[in-house]
């Protein structure tokens, strides 16, 4: 447990640094719910594309080394984002902030949640809780399941 905050956090300080270096992203999302989140759904995903930047860029390398950047890239290039007004539940049927469903490259987020994240200006967690969905798509989970190695070896 310690181990993984421990990584979010050197995540989250390296990737603030990068993410003041970085040109706007390729295209947003491909996909608005008509449900009050579409604004918030074009952010995340403008986020996941930079954290998609940041992991293959040399810092983002040397401070993930167990991922595999390319992966990383694809992942969140084909990724879709709902933000969606109605309780998001994870398997265990707890109420959570994100939802990640890795069959369907998706990552379904309460409306509520992350607007009470952006109004308390907790850019930080917003940040870690997107990477650590987008982490969940790869099949890699930081809690439950142990990581799948295919996804974190590292490209020859």
């Amino acid at each position: 447990m310690k181990k993984t905050i421990s990584m979010i956090a050197v995540a989250l300080i390296s990737f603030s640094s990068f993410a003041q270096t970085i040109k706007k992203p390729a295209p947003l999302a491909h996909h608005g719910g008509g449900n009050g989140g579409d604004e918030l759904e074009l952010e995340l995903k403008k986020r996941s594309l930079q954290i998609g930047q940041f992991i293959k860029s040399e810092m983002g390398s040397k401070v993930f080394k167990m991922l595999n950047p390319d992966a990383v890239v694809d992942t969140v290039n084909n990724l879709d984002i709902d933000v969606v007004e109605s309780d998001v539940v994870d398997r265990y049927n707890t109420v959570r902030t994100c939802v990640n469903y890795p069959e369907r490259q998706l990552i379904e987020c309460n409306l509520a949640r992350m607007t009470s994240l952006k109004a308390q200006k907790k850019d930080d967690i917003l940040t870690a809780t997107l990477f650590h969905e987008i982490l969940g798509l790869l099949e890699i989970e930081l809690g439950y399941c142990p990581v799948r190695a295919p996804m974190t070896q590292n490209r020859s």
